[in-house]
């Protein structure tokens, strides 16, 4: 183990025991399945963004927003309560207003983000077939660990936290980070496989085998906490 070559980690911050958990000095949030603000009984996580910067598109400026990314076993739902919501999938671009839902079929590239430069954005997602601890488990350690080691205002996240704890997260709730194989135009028969074994290296072997890192801190999630 190379433990020693990792940055020092900042102190963890405890919100186990959080339904709903404020991002970014209060830009952002993000609701677990326990909140009693959500509006569909199936829904794991939900999550408020921020206006984006203004311009001719939306331009991510927010540590809640994912890169590209796919789910190769589950479907994914995403159901639009405020604002204006868009998605990216595959190259299309999508855009859902309140009420509105859209699935993201098991292995296509996709991400979101707020559409509006000017009112921020709410969205609930849920997963078929359903693995609702292993989902809060993903976006508590996620959204606790971005937040304690983000900086500024979520400009610039990549430069702050390390790639390799968040593809040991992303890899143990079986996400997988496909921006690379996406940027470089590769097909889904070659870029899913390459996106799962570049998401293992960093994640497995880098990150827990090498680097020491976990994919569950207690402070984030604990299922006893509540």
């Amino acid at each position: 183990m190379l433990s020693f070559l990792r940055a020092p980690s900042k102190e963890r911050t405890k919100i186990s025991h959080l339904s709903t958990f404020e991002m970014e000095s209060g830009r952002s949030s993000v609701s677990f399945k326990s909140a009693p603000n959500l509006q569909n009984s199936k829904t794991s996580i939900s999550f408020t963004l921020p206006p984006c910067f203004p311009g001719p598109y939306p331009q991510d400026n927010s540590i809640m927003i994912p890169p590209l990314h796919i789910h190769p076993s589950q479907v994914e739902t995403f159901l639009v309560t405020s604002g204006t919501a868009l998605f990216q999938l595959n190259k299309t671009f999508i855009r859902k207003a309140p009420g509105e839902t859209i699935d993201i079929p098991r292995g296509e590239y996709h991400k979101f983000t707020n559409a509006s430069s000017e009112e921020s954005m709410t969205l609930e997602a849920w997963y078929d077939p359903a693995e609702l601890a292993r989902e809060e488990r993903f976006f508590r350690n996620l959204c606790g660990y971005l937040e304690d080691n983000r900086g500024g205002d979520g400009v610039g996240m990549l430069e702050t936290v390390s790639i390799p704890q968040l593809a040991l997260f992303a890899w143990e709730a079986d996400m997988m980070m496909c921006e690379p194989v996406v940027i470089l135009g590769l097909p889904h028969w070659l870029g899913g496989p390459i996106s799962a074994a570049l998401t293992w290296v960093l994640g497995v072997f880098v990150g827990k085998w090498l680097l020491g890192y976990q994919g569950n801190y207690d402070e984030y999630y604990h299922e006893n906490a509540r």
